[in-house]
Parts: structure tokens; sequence; C-alpha cells
């Protein structure tokens, strides 16, 4: 088993709003690579009518989940998660293996059927959303949090839910209608 006396931690798992804070960190980071990569090497054409943007998508989609596999897996952290302070683990505590890892990773596909896998993370009493029930993992705080921290990450986290709430309304109902016009 895991000592976890060096954290002088519990096992508590991280609040809904770190979790939402740390994965758009990791996300902005790869969609900025994406656009960067697909204007550097594909210039004639503009990033957002790029014939090439499907399978140019689908490429950092697949970096993106090994990326989240392998900073999932035996201790390591995702840059997000380490700026917002969680990591995760298996329910002993142990760090997740990597073929765990993979296997939690891929499922992010199942979770975002209309994001209720992840939403799932904010009415479980343990906090898990289905990928982690999938594998038994549980993301938990990996220090302690401040009243201060907490209120930042959770400010953070509106900002992100309320661009990923309006990119949708855009991308989904008031684009079609305009593009009507």
């Amino acid at each position: 088993m895991h000592d976890n006396s060096d954290l002088n931690l519990e096992l508590r798992p991280a609040q809904f709003s770190e979790r939402v804070l740390a994965f758009s960190i990791d996300m902005a980071l790869f969609a900025a690579g994406y656009l960067l990569s697909l204007k550097l090497l594909f210039p004639d054409y503009s990033v957002w009518l790029n014939p090439n943007h499907g399978q140019w998508k689908m490429i950092w989609t697949a970096l993106f989940i090994v990326y989240q596999a392998f900073f999932s897996s035996e201790g390591r952290v995702s840059l997000g998660k380490r700026i917002v302070g969680i990591r995760i683990v298996s329910p002993d505590g142990d760090p997740l293996t990597l073929g765990s890892a993979i296997i939690r990773s891929l499922l992010y596909f199942v979770s975002s059927i209309l994001n209720l896998g992840f939403l799932w993370a904010a009415l479980n009493p343990g906090r898990q959303a289905w990928h982690d029930l999938a594998v038994g993992s549980i993301v938990v705080e990996a220090r302690p949090r401040s009243r201060a921290r907490l209120a930042v990450v959770r400010a953070g986290a509106l900002f992100c839910l309320a661009v990923i709430g309006s990119s949708w309304y855009w991308n989904h109902l008031a684009r079609p209608r305009y593009e009507r016009i």
C-alpha cells in the first residue's frame, strides 16, 4: 500500500471545480498546439477552413489521450492537475498502473456523451466520473486546499464552464441560425 504519511493528507476527493479547471488547462494546451501546428504545417489555409482539420483533430485527440494516460499513471500528474493541486489514485491510495490509466483515458469518449460522464462527478458522492468508476480511480487533492486557492479555482472553473457553454451555444444554436440568415 502507498504511504500517504509524507503528504499528511487523507485521501480527500477533489472538488468538481478542481477537476474542471485542471482538465480545461490540459485541454487548452492541446487546443493551442492543434491550432498552431495546423497553421504552421498548412500555411496556405485558414485554421478555420483547413481541409486537413478532421485528420489533424483526430491526431491531436489521440495525443491528448496518450498524454492523459501517461500523466495519470505511476504517480505522475498532468500540468493542469499540478497547477490545481490534484492527482489520480486507486482506492487504496496507490498510483494507477499504466494499463488502468490507458483504459481510464480511453473512456473519456464514453464520458463525453453529452458530457454526462464528466458531470456525474458533480453528483457522485465519491466525485467519480464514469471513467473513474470503470477503473476504480479517484481524483484526490494532492496538497491541502486553502479557502483562497479554492475561491480562485472555483472562479477559474466557472469561467471555463462559461466558455464551454458559450461555445456549445454558438456551434449548436446560434451559428446555424446565423448561417441561415
